[in-house]
């Protein structure tokens, strides 16, 4: 029975340290919780509902959640499982049936043990004392990861709903900032402070990426998009100073720096970029702009619309009429 002792110490410790990494690092997902959320999202994203998609983040935490509670119980069961006198009854001193014990196991990591059935040994009341701290751990701390995760899912949508004040779309948003022919960027600063922020916010806690909107206007990378777009066209213009210049070039960096978190998705899609090629048609037919853009950052921002469901359709979306 020593094997279950063994099985179990490791199913809690690697628990713990994909707990911790995800929770406390600020270095995204740990190793079983990026699985867990990519096979998750490919579920979400394959059938397209609109129900899934609308609750997706909600899912990912409950899911992640449920599979590290789950874990925690697996691995604490088989250490109560691996000798007979591990759990005895508190009366008789009888050990513990297989049912007992995960009963005696579900109490003691919800540190409200009733006390009809106690450790039966040394080592159980070590184990069980530790099990009994980790289950409070986890349940204080996951509280804790939650609350960060939906301040960081407000930012994402004050981000989203600011640029789309400004143009719902990126032939809208081209005019808001070229008003009356003048560039309007008076506040690049604000803009671009919301940026960086989001980029830390997703880069602690990607699954805020999971958060999902059936609107454009509340989509953050829809959003980003569209301003990458427009950025792009009017840094192109001849009329515009050196000044401007630097302010536009400050806020691509910023949305860059938000690409490269990416990086890892990147993937060569002839065909949406043969479409985005199509769409850009319309800064020279209607506005005599050319947009020129890296061929890599077109990629990484193909991949990352896609990373959650949407197209460049949905950038250019009043623009194909």
């Amino acid at each position: 029975m020593e094997i279950y002792l063994i099985v179990g110490i490791g199913l809690v410790v690697l628990t713990f340290i994909d707990f911790f990494h995800t929770t406390l690092s600020s270095e995204g997902y740990g190793f079983l919780s990026r699985s867990i959320n990519n096979g998750l999202t490919y579920l979400i994203l394959g059938p397209k509902s609109r129900f899934l998609y609308k609750y997706s983040g909600l899912l990912h935490l409950l899911v992640n959640s449920f599979i590290w509670l789950v874990l925690l119980l697996a691995g604490s069961y088989l250490i109560f499982l691996s000798e007979p006198d591990m759990v005895v009854n508190s009366v008789t001193k009888v050990p513990a049936s297989t049912i007992e014990r995960f009963y005696y196991t579900c109490y003691v990591i919800s540190t409200a043990g009733i006390g009809d059935y106690i450790p039966g040994n040394n080592l159980s009341r070590m184990l069980s004392g530790g099990m009994s701290f980790s289950g409070f751990i986890m349940l204080t701390m996951n509280i804790t990861y939650l609350i960060a995760v939906l301040n960081a899912v407000n930012h994402k949508k004050n981000l989203a709903t600011y640029i789309s004040t400004m143009g719902e779309d990126a032939e809208s948003l081209y005019t808001y900032l070229l008003q009356d022919g003048k560039l309007a960027l008076e506040s690049t600063s604000d803009l671009r402070t919301l940026i960086l922020k989001h980029n830390v916010n997703h880069f602690s806690y990607p699954v805020i990426q999971r958060f999902l909107s059936n609107s454009n206007k509340l989509s953050a990378v829809v959003q980003l998009a569209s301003l990458y777009e427009v950025l792009r066209v009017i840094k192109n213009r001849l009329d515009i100073s050196a000044q401007q210049v630097k302010k536009i070039d400050a806020l691509l960096a910023s949305i860059d720096d938000y690409l490269e978190i990416h990086k890892n998705e990147k993937f060569k899609d002839e065909k949406r970029l043969a479409e985005l090629g199509q769409m850009r048609m319309i800064w020279l037919e209607r506005y005599k702009e050319k947009i020129i853009q890296p061929q890599k950052r077109d990629s990484l921002v193909t991949s990352t619309l896609k990373s959650i469901g949407k197209e460049w359709t949905d950038v250019y979306t009043n623009s194909r009429s």
